[in-house]
């Protein structure tokens, strides 16, 4: 018997710690609390959009948790106060719940297009039916620059430069950033510098330019595509504007559809002659 009490004393004495020790984990989870309302350390990092999670500095979350800390502080007054009961609050209210639902059944509708619905196959359908919708507003090239602050190194980069080996001798002599031969992005000639929108200008396609003086530096220009104003755009150059407008028709579409079955479904009665140009209290 005694041996039994010293057991069960012994699993009380257990499961009170367990509870201590499960109480002070929770209490450390903490970040911070207003009355009976507690903010987590869960709660903060779910309210951290997972892109941004690992931009966001210590300092912005110590304000985040400041201003739910005010805005804490402030409903509960204003709970205690009983403004929720107010009618033009409740209103509100109303107001703001019937805006938020709908908004939410809208992005369910539309969610259903997804972008990898949309394939090559049905993108080059629409960019043939609506080529003339695709005319380039601007002027662009796609070039490599290798800059060096040495005019002797400029031009000896430029004598053993071709359009084979521009890459490389990038890589290993120019100051600014290069981009390998895979992801060289098309610029506007209208936001380049004077001296090397000049050069460029003068360049057949895949040939290289003589060094250029400019504030920066000495550049050399490798000249790979051009592609002129008012011409009609290529599929590449358009293809994710095409997908765009595709699952904004689509999603257009099926919210229409969605309405028609809904305005069967239920009872809908308006008089619009009670509208007249200017309504007034």
């Amino acid at each position: 018997m005694v041996r039994k009490t010293k057991q069960t004393s012994f699993i009380i004495a257990a499961m009170f710690l367990a509870s201590i020790n499960c109480d002070r984990s929770i209490e450390e989870d903490v970040v911070a609390r207003v009355g009976k309302v507690s903010l987590t350390l869960k709660t903060l990092k779910e309210n951290i959009p997972e892109e941004y999670s690992n931009q966001i500095t210590r300092d912005q979350n110590v304000n985040y948790v400041k201003q739910w800390i005010d805005r804490e502080l402030l409903y509960q007054e204003a709970l205690s106060q009983k403004i929720d009961k107010d009618p033009e609050i409740k209103e509100r209210l109303q107001k703001m719940k019937e805006d938020l639902l709908a908004a939410e059944m809208l992005h369910r509708i539309s969610s259903a297009i997804k972008i990898e619905d949309v394939n090559d196959s049905i993108a080059n359908q629409h960019y043939n039916k609506n080529r003339d919708q695709f005319i380039r507003d601007k002027e662009y090239v796609k070039y490599l620059d290798i800059t060096t602050d040495d005019s002797k190194k400029a031009w000896d980069i430029y004598r053993s430069a071709n359009k084979d080996n521009f890459v490389t001798l990038a890589s290993q002599y120019s100051k600014t950033p290069t981009f390998d031969s895979t992801n060289i992005p098309y610029t506007a000639t209208e936001t380049i510098p004077a001296e090397i929108k000049q050069a460029i200008n003068s360049l057949r396609i895949n040939s290289i330019s003589t060094p250029i003086k400019a504030a920066d530096g000495y550049h050399i220009i490798s000249l790979l595509e051009k592609l002129n104003e008012g011409e009609i755009c290529s599929f590449q150059e358009v293809r994710k504007d095409i997908v765009n407008q595709i699952i904004t028709n689509n999603q257009k579409e099926i919210i229409e559809k969605k309405l028609a079955d809904l305005r069967i479904k239920n009872r809908v009665d308006f008089n619009l002659n009670l509208i007249s140009d200017s309504i007034k209290n």
